[in-house]
């Protein structure tokens, strides 16, 4: 079974851009997800870091949701802070149908 990461990017636009392009080309990496792609007056998530699950184990998928939420809190859009959220709780059912 898959470990699953979520990670935001932010910064400007050619350096994610190059950091997208090492991710995509590195082989560790599978099943990519860019949840949004959009130009920001300011950091929306300054002290994110990578938000790891694992899925094999006692995993505890309403813990992981949880740390999704406490470091979506400040975020100010809405909508982004909803889709990271919704992200994790449906990422949990995606890799539990994997595993079957």
């Amino acid at each position: 079974m898959e470990n699953g990461l979520f990670k935001p990017l932010e910064g400007e636009a050619n350096t994610v851009i190059a950091t997208m392009n090492r991710i995509y080309n590195d082989r560790r990496h599978t099943k990519i997800v860019m949840m949004e792609d959009r130009n920001i007056v300011s950091r929306q998530f300054g002290s994110w870091s990578t938000e790891y699950r694992e899925t094999s184990g006692t995993s505890n998928d309403a813990a992981f949701v949880d740390r999704v939420k406490s470091k979506v809190v400040n975020v100010e859009d809405d909508s982004t802070k909803a889709a990271f959220i919704g992200f994790s709780a449906l990422s949990i059912r995606r890799w539990a149908r994997s595993s079957i």
